[in-house]
């Protein structure tokens, strides 16, 4: 886990998966149990190209009745083509009670995509699939209000049977038992979105270098004022005020600049 930089390019956030045998279990936990409630599960992703067809961002399966109860896939239309869309779905005794899916061509092989799934029992018409901050829910979904409670354990990365493995990785993954609203959507994924933000700090900036292993001595304002490392210095090498290992430089005091 931890072995891939993650949405916003910073290493060690976000988990790959080969898409073979890779995935995340976690135990059965009464929090994770929605019954008849509403619930949301949000996540980042950046599926492979090419390589997606019924693939399992997330799955649980029932312990009672060995059925796949909550399922949350990208899926191609035509095996073996890009990534096209995203499909939250859940049984209960075997038979389909949710079905939420976005539209065609909403998932991005081979780029991070934030995608949002909202279940609300109560309100059909406030569950969707918000992918990047935009609604992207195709149709009408289906959605009952049979309970979908499990104990089985929660899976990241494949289906609850074990099967259908993620190729690709994933970060940021969030289950609520409520329904966000998309209020809270749009802030969760405007908190994420860009390194630089316009503020009164950023008025008169000429120059800006990180020093990180992740943009080295680039300039990150949009001047292009970009630096190169000299003297033997490793540019990213050393762990910044917050303690976060290869986001600051070393210098020796000899020759390093």
């Amino acid at each position: 886990a931890g072995d891939s930089a993650d949405q916003k390019n910073q290493a060690g956030r976000a988990t790959s998966f080969d898409g073979s045998d890779d995935y995340v279990s976690v135990a059965d936990n009464s929090a994770l149990n929605f019954g008849t409630g509403d619930f949301t599960i949000a996540f980042w992703a950046n599926s492979i190209v090419g390589a997606i067809n019924d693939d399992y961002v997330f799955g649980t399966k029932n312990v009672a009745d060995s059925n796949e109860l909550i399922e949350v896939f990208a899926f191609a239309l035509v095996d073996g083509q890009a990534p096209d869309r995203y499909n939250l779905r859940a049984n209960s005794g075997g038979s389909e009670v949710i079905n939420i899916i976005s539209t065609s061509n909403s998932l991005i092989g081979g780029s991070w995509q934030n995608v949002v799934i909202v279940c609300d029992r109560d309100a059909v018409a406030n569950s969707k699939i918000y992918i990047d901050g935009i609604n992207k829910t195709s149709g009408t979904p289906t959605v009952s209000t049979l309970s979908i409670s499990t104990t089985g354990s929660k899976i990241i990365g494949a289906k609850g049977s074990l099967v259908s493995f993620f190729q690709g990785s994933i970060s940021d993954v969030h289950v609520y038992n409520r329904a966000l609203s998309a209020t809270e959507i749009t802030s969760s994924y405007n908190s994420y979105r860009p390194k630089y933000q316009i503020s009164s700090l950023q008025k008169g900036l000429v120059g800006h270098w990180a020093l990180d292993s992740t943009t080295g001595a680039n300039d990150l304002t949009p001047n292009g004022n970009n630096g190169t490392g000299a003297g033997g210095v490793t540019i990213g090498g050393a762990t910044d005020q917050h303690g976060q290992a290869n986001r600051a430089t070393s210098f020796d005091g000899s020759g390093d600049y």
